[in-house]
């Protein structure tokens, strides 16, 4: 187990810190809220209640929301490993493998909040690390939903879907990150792991071909009607969420929880889905190696949301630019300068870049937080437990 008490103040100091001494200090004062809940959560919430009672009074939190994480990402490399460009049939089980593993990613994702409460161990770090896990997993979900529907042979669907998934998630947390409440609505991130694990089963069953085949009342393939209906489900989430942003926050002349602009995390996210735009259009790195530029590249977005969610849980601003924008920013240099790195190397070296950033940051401020609350990260204190 990693043990947040094997790391002494004196190595902490000279360890590279992204929080400030005021806010861990806010961090550790900092109340969960939310508000809301979806339509098929309240039928789920009978097995969940069932499942964190299976689970023993000594397992984590933190560790439960890991291995789902875990289970998440190794499916979805399983069917990528087949299919580089989208386009590849991979064998029927890797499809079947990965509506499992987001089944168990979302049911162990669901039970980490009662299994805390369960064991006398709510924090803040809790909280953190679960929404840093999910902004990661949104990445390997979307992936492997591509790589299902062969979305390697309809590149703009693929870059509107890969942009739209994280764009989607980021919103949702500046809602919260204005207003000081995470909001869930009727038609949430739960129907749409359970519409995706579906689409993952059927996949298994008749293949990734059936999304080719055509609605004839329409003229467009399944995997098109899927996309638009995505697309503009994802338009009117983002609209609902901006009602929230725009209705103002707790700060004065309603600012955000930190005081500043409600309209100030626009800009990071603006940049970021720029510079992947750019990249995509003015370059074949989606056509030739689209599965790459997908996990490689856009989980510089999950570092974004993380940035926001510690912005509100600390109650603090939203930097402008960050590390997470130096990989796409290479690209997009390497692609203005015609290719003077080949660009395949190129992106191995932004895809490799960008999850360095991702990881160092989220596991230095775990580390941070954790020292700061004096408790461990994937263990707890036995006689915690109730």
């Amino acid at each position: 187990s990693i043990s947040s008490e094997s790391y002494s103040s004196n190595q902490l100091q000279t360890m590279i810190g992204y929080l400030t001494t005021q806010q861990l200090d806010r961090l550790k004062q900092h109340k969960y809220s939310v508000s809301g809940r979806s339509v098929v959560e309240n039928y789920l919430q009978t097995f969940w209640c069932w499942l964190v009672e299976q689970m023993p009074l000594w397992l984590a939190p933190n560790l439960i929301t890991f291995l789902g994480l875990m289970v998440n990402i190794v499916t979805t490399l399983s069917l990528a490993y087949y299919c580089p460009k989208m386009t590849e049939e991979a064998p029927r089980w890797t499809y079947l493998l990965c509506g499992i593993g987001l089944f168990a990613f979302q049911s162990l994702d669901a039970i980490d909040g009662k299994q805390a409460r369960r064991t006398g161990n709510q924090t803040p770090l809790g909280e953190l690390f679960d929404h840093g896990c999910d902004s990661i997993s949104m990445i390997f979900v979307c992936a492997g939903l591509s790589i299902s529907m062969q979305f390697g042979y309809n590149y703009p669907y693929l870059l509107v879907y890969a942009s739209c998934a994280p764009v989607l998630f980021y919103c949702a947390h500046w809602q919260a990150y204005v207003t000081g409440t995470l909001r869930f609505h009727q038609f949430d991130v739960t129907e749409a792991q359970m519409i995706v694990i579906g689409m993952f089963t059927l996949t298994s069953i008749f293949g990734p071909q059936m999304w080719s085949i055509k609605i004839w009342t329409l003229g467009i393939t399944l995997k098109e009607g899927f996309a638009i209906f995505s697309i503009l489900g994802a338009f009117i989430l983002v609209g609902i969420h901006f009602k929230g942003i725009l209705g103002g926050g707790p700060g004065k002349n309603g600012t955000t929880v930190a005081g500043n602009s409600v309209i100030s995390p626009a800009i990071p996210i603006g940049t970021m889905v720029a510079l992947f735009g750019y990249a995509c259009i003015k370059s074949d790195l989606l056509i030739k190696h689209p599965t790459l530029l997908v996990l490689g590249v856009t989980i510089s977005f999950s570092k974004l949301t993380m940035k926001l969610v510690v912005a509100h849980m600390s109650k603090s601003a939203m930097e402008f630019l960050d590390s997470a924008m130096i990989a796409p920013v290479l690209l997009v240099l390497n692609i203005f300068l015609h290719n003077i790195v080949n660009p395949y190397a190129m992106l191995l070296f932004c895809s490799a870049l960008a999850w360095y950033d991702v990881f160092h940051y989220y596991w230095v401020v775990v580390i941070q937080l954790a020292n700061h609350l004096e408790i461990n990260v994937f263990t707890i204190k036995f006689n915690l437990a109730k």
